[in-house]
């Protein structure tokens, strides 16, 4: 997996999949899981919906699992 920030792999267009998210995200191995592809891993440790929303532009693919922090929130 490849570090980048977030307006890097934007800017670079690179086609690649974007993993957004809590905790779960931030932990998975998917460069492991998706070897075929270029993976950028932009998941944040009690990170809510609100949070990444605005970060959901100009990606091919989109991994997007999130809402369990905002459950103790009660946005759910």
């Amino acid at each position: 997996m490849q570090s980048l920030t977030i307006s890097d792999a934007l800017s670079n267009q690179t086609g690649g999949i974007a993993i957004l998210g809590d905790s779960v995200n931030y932990a998975g191995p998917w460069s492991e899981l998706y070897p075929e592809h270029q993976t950028y891993n932009f998941g944040i440790n009690r990170d809510t919906a609100q949070g990444y929303y605005s970060m959901l532009v100009r990606l091919s693919k989109v991994c997007l699992m999130m809402g369990i922090n905002d459950l103790s929130l009660e946005f759910s």
